[in-house]
C-alpha cells in the first residue's frame, strides 16, 4: 500500500520541479555585445548562450567547430571569424573577410584579430586611431592592418564601451605596443593625452616595459602578466606608470574588466595552483582571493565588466556580477550575484508563505490525472484483495 501513496505523492512534486540543465565540458568564453548575451565553447566545439530571454543556457543551431568566442565573436578551428547577426542564438551567423586567425578581443566599438603569422588586423570604429592604420576614420566594416606589426603573441582591446578605447600588442620580445585612446594614462607611459578623444593612430612602443607575456585592458586601465609571473596595472587611479600588484605571484592568465561591483575597476588574475584573485584600481592594488573557486583553467571579464566568468578544470563554468534584469548569469534568474554560480543550474526560490489557509484549486488536468490514479491504485488494491480471498 505504501508503494502506490508514493507514487500519487510524485506525481504532485514533479510538476514543482525547477529545470536543471548542467554545464558540460565548458571551455572558452565570452560576453555578447548585443541585449546582454553570454556565451560558452563546449568541448565539442558547439557553443551555449544564455541572457536576454535565456535564463538557462541554450545551443545556437549550426554553429560547430569552434575553438574560442570573445564579445559574440566566434573563432572556428578552421581560422575564420563568424558572428552573429544580432547577438541571439536564432538570428543566423555571419562570416567576416578574415583568416588563420588565432585570437580575437574586443571593445564596444572595435575588434582586434591576432593571424597565426603575428599580424594584427582591425575593424570597427577608428575615430581616436583604434584599427592603427595611421590615421583617424569612422567605421572600417572591412578587417585592415595594423602598421609596423610582426611577431606578436598577444593583443587586448580596451573592455569599455565608453570614448576612451585603445588597442594594445605583445610581441615576442616582451615589448609593449599601444595605440588609440589614453586620456587615463591606460598606456602607463607616464602621460595622457589630455582631452577625451584624443588618440594615437599607429601602433607606439611603451618603453620600460620589458618580459612581458600577455595583455589585458578594461575600461580605463591596462594589465600586463610578466614572464616571471607577476602582475602590473597602469591608467586610472593606478597612475600613469605600471605598478605591480601586490600578493600575486605565479599567475598564469589575467582579465580586466570595468566599473561592475560599485566602487571601482576590477581585474582577475589566475594563479598555477588554480585560484582566482581580484584586485581593485588604486595607488596600491592588492589582490584578494576569491572564495567558492579552485581548480580553475581560465578567466575572463565580460564586456564593460558586468559579468565575471571562470571555468574549472571539470568544464563547470561559474560567472558572478553586479548584474540584473537580463539573465546574464544563466542560472535561471534575473539576479545579479556577488559570489560565483554554476551556470546552469537554476537557483530554486523558497515558496513565498502563504497568506491565506485558503488550499490552491488543482487545475481541471490535474484532476483527471489525480482522478485516473486513484481509480487505478484503487484497482489494484482491489485485485490484491481478491487474490487474498480465494
Amino acid at each position: 500500500m505504501k508503494k502506490y501513496a508514493l507514487l500519487l505523492l510524485c506525481c504532485f512534486i514533479a510538476p514543482n520541479l525547477y529545470a536543471i540543465t548542467p554545464m558540460a565540458n565548458g571551455g572558452n568564453f565570452g560576453y555578447g555585445t548585443y541585449e546582454y548575451y553570454s556565451y560558452s565553447v563546449q568541448a565539442d566545439g558547439t557553443v551555449q548562450t544564455w541572457g536576454g530571454p535565456y535564463l538557462l543556457p541554450v545551443s545556437i543551431p549550426g554553429l560547430t567547430g569552434v575553438v574560442l568566442t570573445n564579445s559574440g565573436y566566434f573563432v572556428k578551428n578552421d581560422g575564420t571569424v563568424w558572428s552573429l547577426a544580432n547577438g541571439s542564438a536564432t538570428s543566423g551567423l555571419v562570416q567576416f573577410g578574415i583568416s588563420n586567425v588565432q585570437k580575437i578581443s574586443t571593445s564596444g566599438s572595435h575588434a582586434l584579430a591576432l593571424k597565426s603569422d603575428g599580424t594584427v588586423w582591425g575593424w570597427g570604429d577608428n575615430q581616436v586611431g583604434e584599427l592603427g592604420i595611421g590615421q583617424f576614420t569612422y567605421t572600417q566594416s572591412s578587417p585592415v592592418q595594423a602598421i609596423g606589426l610582426t611577431g606578436i603573441v598577444d593583443i587586448a582591446a580596451s573592455n569599455s564601451n565608453s570614448s576612451e578605447i585603445s588597442s594594445y600588442a605583445v610581441m615576442n620580445n616582451g615589448t609593449v605596443w599601444a595605440w588609440g585612446n589614453n586620456y587615463s594614462g591606460q598606456f602607463g607611459n607616464g602621460a595622457t593625452c589630455g582631452v577625451m578623444f584624443c588618440g594615437i593612430s599607429t601602433p607606439t612602443q611603451i618603453f620600460g616595459l620589458s618580459g612581458v607575456k600577455a595583455i589585458a585592458s578594461g575600461s580605463n586601465h591596462t594589465v600586463i602578466l610578466k614572464n616571471d609571473g607577476s602582475v602590473w596595472v597602469a591608467g586610472g587611479t593606478n597612475g600613469l606608470s605600471f605598478i605591480k600588484v601586490a600578493g600575486l605571484n605565479n599567475i598564469t592568465a589575467i582579465a580586466a574588466g570595468g566599473s561592475s561591483q560599485g566602487g571601482g575597476d576590477y581585474s582577475l588574475a589566475l594563479k598555477n595552483d588554480g585560484t582566482a584573485w581580484l584586485f581593485q584600481n588604486s595607488p596600491s592594488p592588492v589582490a584578494s582571493q576569491i572564495n567558492g573557486l579552485s581548480n580553475i583553467q581560465s578567466i575572463q571579464i565580460g564586456l564593460g565588466g558586468f559579468v565575471f566568468y571562470a571555468v574549472g578544470q571539470n568544464g563547470t563554468v561559474y560567472d558572478w556580477g553586479n548584474v540584473s534584469a537580463n539573465g546574464l548569469l544563466g542560472n535561471g534568474t534575473l539576479k545579479g550575484s556577488a559570489s560565483p554560480v554554476s551556470v546552469g543550474v537554476a537557483y530554486v526560490s523558497p515558496p513565498p508563505p502563504y497568506t491565506s489557509t485558503t488550499v490552491p484549486a488543482l487545475s481541471e488536468f490535474g484532476i483527471m490525472i489525480m482522478g485516473a490514479l486513484l481509480l487505478l491504485i484503487s484497482f489494484v488494491i482491489q485485485k490484491e484483495k481478491d487474490s487474498h480471498l480465494r
